[in-house]
């Protein structure tokens, strides 16, 4: 494993020195860190690379993907929000700084995200129901959200 590890790292490395990977293919390269990183035992790098992945491609927004158990009432409900990458005071100060943009009554393994470019978000949910979907926006601030099953 070390040797596919060291692989991805210097290209990891090549890339934070200037060379350019699409989007998909930077995003590929992550997850194989992740999980090079996590059979090797090395999982306190994990982390930031998972942080790092949910940030757009030009860092302007994030998206999390959070999941609450309801309890005895009803099962799991997910959700995801948008939020701004180092906002402003004022908008701070104006709760202007993200929003919940998708929930749903199902668990997070059901819902994928992931960035199209730098203002449009893909949600993908399997499972997903009329009934289950409690919120499911199409746009915030200048983000588009498009939505489809997951495969």
């Amino acid at each position: 494993m070390p040797s596919r590890l060291n692989r991805f790292e210097k290209a990891r490395e090549l890339e934070s020195n200037g060379i350019k990977l699409n989007y998909e293919q930077h995003h590929i390269l992550l997850g194989q860190l992740v999980v090079a990183y996590e059979l090797s035992g090395n999982s306190r790098r994990v982390h930031p690379l998972l942080e790092e992945a949910k940030v757009s491609p030009k860092g302007r927004y994030a998206a999390e993907l959070t999941q609450g158990d309801t309890g005895a009432v009803g099962g799991w409900m997910s959700a995801i929000r948008i939020s701004q990458v180092g906002p402003s005071f004022l908008a701070r100060l104006e709760g202007r700084t993200g929003e919940t943009v998708f929930g749903v009554l199902l668990p997070s393994s059901h819902i994928d995200a992931a960035w199209v470019g730098d203002t449009e978000l893909f949600i993908s949910c399997a499972g997903c129901t009329k009934e289950s979907v409690l919120v499911q926006k199409s746009s915030w601030n200048d983000v588009k959200i498009t939505y489809g099953g997951k495969q």
